[in-house]
């Protein structure tokens, strides 16, 4: 091999380039020595006693309660506190600021070797390290003379300590953030707003329904067969019966039938399973809401729709006008409602140059046709090519982003997609509906089918697809069997809550509006 020799000034150059690598080594092990150390040392020295504390207030109560407080004022009253010590910050051996932090809320707590009456104050004050949780007895309302609302403490103990060297500064990582959920909020309290926000959308929406006479249940979340929804859905096994169940992908079947039953108005908001992939927009379990109502048509379930989306909107956006991952979108009603099929057929007819209608018959011939039209119009599809999927593509191509400045309700679906949903006059299209904002899919509502003629068929013509497609779900008999002991003309209506609350929170990352996302490994 040619040796290559290097000038001094190249020689000098990775001389210092490898020093510079050396420091580095050096002080990260320096680092995770310190903490190990310091976390060794935490370990034997400190009060393993853990004791309760009793508050009179929490943080934000007390700056509720004090808000009125004047520059240099004290109060003549007294509370009990507790929070976790996020900054020390000593100005002299006889005073030192605390700053405390529970939730969205911080208070600055001040050490005065003058007020306090507690035993061995400097041994007990110097004890206290940033993460521990610290409960105040007996605390001074003041607001100091620059204005800033704090405790004066007269007398406290450390309810809880940190072992550990909190980070000290916000976390960024998804993967530790999402793996260790609780350092995440203590790091970064800010995103608890999210989940504030999220419980806000839940509340509105029961209040929104309950004021209307509708009754909150709860459905099975073990089956014994998975129905409601095309998915792949998680198994396990039950012990005692000996039989395989699995975890409910939706809720629909038993809704139903609670309707058939005699309960006019039901919801249940709930977790829902299918074993697919994660992404972005998908999470492996899942909150839905699904609603159902006797006696109402598709014109109601549209307006329903239009007053949950836009109270929402209002409620957690304060305006109908928001940007949304670089899109300005109004939430304005009347939402936009395009009719799938006439939709497509006039725009490629128009791309082709020549009239093109959408086969709506399921069989091997018009899946063929489909699949050889998305061919030439460069549409992309996924394997298994069923008609349902296919024209699902052609949806998703050219309908779907219409929805990037103004909410699109996408209506009349074919019956092959819409197994589930009442067919308009007996033809092959359905009442049913879905709303698109941003591109992104926020609920599926329909006129639900209780004829158990046309619900068998359905069930039989889907089965027939089950050899090429494993998210097709097997033939729920027992429902049908529902139908036939007669069932109420109903409306039934799907909302994602997960998805929902990315979109009125601003996030485009599923895992940051689920408390603990599902992570691979350990």
């Amino acid at each position: 091999m040619e040796t290559v020799e290097l000038s001094k000034n190249q020689q000098k150059k990775l001389a210092k380039m490898a020093n510079k690598q050396k420091d580095k080594e050096q002080v990260s092990k320096q680092n995770i020595q310190s903490a190990e150390d310091y976390y060794l040392h935490r370990k034997a020295t400190v009060d393993k006693t853990y004791p309760n504390f009793v508050t009179s207030l929490s943080l934000q109560e007390f700056r509720d309660k004090y808000s009125n407080l004047e520059n240099g004022e004290f109060s003549e009253e007294r509370e009990d506190i507790m929070g976790r010590v996020i900054t020390v910050r000593e100005a002299s051996s006889k005073l030192t600021f605390f700053d405390l932090q529970n939730g969205l809320e911080k208070l600055q707590c001040i050490f005065n070797l003058h007020y306090y009456f507690g035993e061995n104050p400097r041994e007990i004050i110097s004890s206290i390290k940033r993460g521990d949780i610290i409960g105040v007895k007996q605390g001074i309302p003041h607001r100091t003379p620059r204005g800033e609302l704090s405790i004066i403490i007269q007398n406290v103990q450390v309810v809880s300590p940190c072992l550990y060297i909190l980070p000290d500064t916000v976390l960024a990582d998804p993967d530790v953030r999402f793996r260790k959920r609780y350092l995440d909020f203590i790091c970064n309290p800010s995103l608890i707003q999210t989940f504030i926000d999220r419980n806000k959308i839940k509340q509105f929406i029961r209040n929104y329904l309950d004021t209307r006479g509708y009754i909150d249940v709860e459905t099975p979340m073990l089956c014994l067969q998975p129905s409601g929804a095309n998915a792949r859905p998680f198994k396990a096994y039950h012990n005692d019966s000996g039989q395989d169940v699995f975890l409910r992908i939706a809720p629909e079947i038993p809704l139903k039938m609670l309707i058939s039953g005699g309960f006019n108005k039901v919801y249940d908001m709930n977790t829902c399973f299918r074993n697919e992939g994660a992404d972005l927009t998908h999470n492996p379990s899942f909150t839905t809401i699904e609603l159902y109502e006797v006696g109402k048509n598709f014109d109601y379930l549209i307006s329903m729709i239009e007053n949950i989306f836009t109270g929402l909107s209002n409620l957690i956006r304060g305006s109908l006008n928001f940007e949304y991952n670089g899109h300005q979108i109004n939430m304005s009603a009347p939402f936009l409602k395009i009719d799938a099929v006439p939709y497509l057929e006039k725009l490629i007819s128009e791309k082709l140059g020549r009239k093109t209608n959408i086969p709506l018959i399921d069989n091997l011939e018009n899946t063929i046709f489909l699949k050889d039209l998305c061919d030439e119009l460069q549409v992309k599809t996924l394997a298994p090519f069923t008609l349902a999927r296919l024209i699902d593509s052609l949806i998703a191509e050219y309908i779907e982003p219409l929805s990037f400045d103004r909410p699109v309700l996408i209506c009349g679906h074919p019956r092959c997609l819409s197994p589930l949903a009442k067919p308009i006059n007996d033809t092959e299209i359905t009442l049913r509906t879905e709303l698109f904002i941003a591109g992104k899919e926020y609920c599926n509502g329909y006129e639900e089918l209780v004829n158990p003629f046309i619900q068998e068929e359905n069930f039989r013509k889907q089965a027939e697809n089950k050899d090429i497609d494993d998210e097709i779900v097997p033939t729920d008999h027992e429902f049908v069997k529902c139908l036939e002991y007669g069932n109420y003309p109903m409306i039934g209506l799907g909302i994602g809550i997960d998805r929902l609350c990315m979109l009125l929170t601003n996030n485009t990352n599923i895992q940051e509006v689920l408390l603990f996302p599902l992570m691979k490994g350990t």
